[in-house]
């Protein structure tokens, strides 16, 4: 586990203590910003099988006595006692119980979900699918034509995919292209893909931006890289 420093992306200058994540394969961290307040969680390009296909902003509310050994040791922390290197294991310890999925409520989160399916005129497609998991609403922007999504086979060799707009599950342009879709809690983004030759064990990736959630009022909040990956079966 590691201290964070600010960031430019996700405003943590304020946070009593701010931490990167161990075993996460990718970018994640947790932040405390008052002693009252929830832990914050958030991850954006994690290659665990636990994290691997979802990105964006959690929380989680910890106990009386999990919030004391947190306060606890933000105040070593901020008086500067032990080097932050010395009690890196006691913040791991603190903060991992809290990082479980049983545990954590989405705010603003996306989860991918890909597969082949036989369109209208017989033929089969590769369809993905973004589904906002949080309470808030989700605001993606896709990447770039020539690496948003992206095509992944078990030797290791890949390809990008040629780009469609998100639509949902109305059929009406939500875009993510151009302009940032915003899909409603509950809501699908869905973006279909004709003429790609996908079999079980090829992965789709899809890379992009979020609004990340946060203690901050949705209009001040940073929109942060992500990648989200959906194994075919």
């Amino acid at each position: 586990m590691e201290i964070l420093a600010p960031e430019a992306t996700l405003d943590l200058a304020s946070a009593m203590f701010a931490v990167t994540c161990d075993g996460a394969g990718g970018q994640q961290a947790a932040a405390m910003f008052a002693p009252d307040d929830d832990v914050w969680f958030w991850t954006f390009g994690a290659t665990s099988d636990e994290w691997s296909d979802v990105a964006g902003a959690f929380r989680c509310t910890p106990n009386d006595a999990e919030r004391r050994a947190l306060i606890d040791l933000a105040a070593r922390l901020d008086a500067g006692r032990v080097p932050p290197s010395e009690i890196d294991a006691d913040i791991e310890t603190a903060v991992a119980a809290l990082l479980t999925t049983d545990r954590l409520l989405p705010v603003t989160a996306i989860r991918l979900r890909a597969g082949r399916m036989t369109g209208a005129d017989g033929q089969t497609v590769l369809g993905a699918s973004l589904s906002s998991i949080g309470t808030e609403q989700a605001v993606v922007h896709l990447g770039e034509a020539d690496g948003g999504v992206r095509l992944v086979r078990p030797d290791g060799s890949q390809r990008a995919l040629p780009r469609g707009a998100l639509v949902d599950a109305e059929d009406q342009l939500l875009d993510g292209w151009q302009v940032p879709a915003t899909i409603g809690p509950g809501g699908v983004a869905m973006l279909v893909l004709r003429g790609v030759d996908a079999g079980p064990g090829d992965v789709v990736r899809l890379a992009g931006s979020i609004r990340a959630g946060g203690p901050w009022p949705p209009q001040a909040a940073a929109s942060v890289a992500f990648e989200v990956a959906s194994r075919l079966e």
